[in-house]
C-alpha cells in the first residue's frame, strides 16, 4: 500500500523531514527561550563584527601614524606590506639586526 504525499514533502529525505518537524515543534513550545537564544547569538555575533573591525582600524591607524612619523626615513619591508599593509608582513628580528649593523658601519648614510 503506497502512501500519497503532498508533491512539496519530497524535497528532504525521510530522516530531515521529522527533524525539522521536531526542531520547530520545540521552538514553538518554548518560545521565549527560543527567541532569548536567537537574540543572545545575534548580540554575540554583532559584538563579534564590532571587535574585529576596531582591530582593524586601530592597526590601519597604528601602521598610518607610524609610516607618516617615518616620513623622510629608508623602510625596508615584503612586497606584499604594501598592498596588504599587515603585521604579518613586517620584517623578521634577524633582518632588523642585519639591517641596523649595516646603517652602524657608516658604509651607508643615514
Amino acid at each position: 500500500m503506497t502512501i500519497a504525499r503532498h508533491p512539496s514533502a519530497t524535497w528532504l529525505p525521510p530522516s530531515w523531514r521529522v527533524s525539522t518537524l521536531l526542531a520547530f515543534r520545540g521552538i514553538r513550545r518554548n518560545l521565549r527561550r527560543s527567541i532569548l537564544t536567537a537574540a543572545a547569538m545575534m548580540l554575540g555575533g554583532g559584538m563579534l563584527i564590532l571587535a574585529f573591525s576596531l582591530s582593524d582600524g586601530g592597526q590601519e591607524m597604528w601602521i598610518r601614524e607610524a609610516a607618516r612619523m617615518g616620513n623622510g626615513h629608508v623602510t625596508i619591508e615584503r612586497p606584499e606590506f604594501r598592498t596588504e599593509r599587515r603585521i604579518g608582513n613586517s620584517l623578521a628580528s634577524e633582518v632588523r639586526v642585519i639591517v641596523a649593523d649595516m646603517l652602524s658601519s657608516g658604509e651607508f648614510l643615514p
